[in-house]
């Protein structure tokens, strides 16, 4: 995403929250790879901002199914420039911080993320593998909020958001 990008806000949904994620990008094909094999599968990480509908939607809509509701980073950074196994990631609304979270917290590295995942089907370069959103955001999103996140070592991206008729 670029500075700039809009993100336009489904009609009829009233309670949009956004998070961050941490996005693992495959860079060769990997099956049932160890999680010391999988690493090297991993081409870098990239940045998400991960919109949620919150409201009570029935049916296949889902609560992340929206067109745009995961712009991703400008870049991807090589694996190894990031500081795991403890990294800060955060979100700001309207430049309010509203929550900061660690990877120190996850249950599973990103090779052990990236095995299991090889176990259950084939990736190919260019998958991308979301982590999860670890943050506990209550506040909707407004048309017009300014959303930024950032993963230490990874990156920012901000996105700003318009209502549903706006063009």
């Amino acid at each position: 995403a670029e500075p700039d990008d809009h993100i336009k806000l489904p009609p009829g949904i009233d309670d949009v929250r956004a998070g961050v994620e941490l996005c693992l990008v495959v860079g060769e094909r990997a099956k049932n790879r160890s999680p010391v094999e999988a690493l090297d599968a991993i081409a870098g990480c990239t940045i998400a901002i991960a919109l949620r509908a919150h409201d009570e939607i029935p049916g296949l809509e889902g609560y992340k199914m929206f067109e745009a509701f995961l712009p991703l980073g400008p870049q991807v950074v090589p694996l190894d420039d990031v500081n795991f196994p403890a990294v800060d990631m955060g979100v700001k609304i309207d430049g309010e911080l509203l929550d900061v979270r660690t990877t120190a917290d996850w249950r599973f590295a990103p090779g052990d993320l990236v095995s299991y995942t090889s176990d259950v089907l084939t990736l190919e370069a260019g998958d991308l593998l979301t982590t999860g959103d670890p943050t506990r955001i209550e506040r909707s999103i407004e048309p017009g909020d300014s959303v930024s996140a950032w993963i230490e070592g990874v990156g920012s991206i901000s996105v700003t958001t318009t209502g549903a008729d706006d063009e």
